[in-house]
């Protein structure tokens, strides 16, 4: 989709990014660690982005 523009690309990933950082937003999937629900969050330096697990791992 934009891989054609990397100035393009990211600035979206960077929007995407802001408005999923955002405390009403929720990420999941199967390639998050069990039970694969988590938030992300600004990071501390606020250079950044975090992915925060929101439950413990199962088993």
């Amino acid at each position: 989709m934009l891989d054609g523009n990397q100035s393009q690309a990211r600035d979206a990933r960077a929007a995407l990014l802001e408005r999923l950082a955002r405390p009403d937003h929720f990420v999941a999937g199967t390639h998050l660690d069990s039970p694969g629900i988590a938030r992300v969050i600004p990071s501390g330096d606020g250079d950044g982005y975090a992915l925060e697990d929101l439950a413990p791992p199962i088993g």
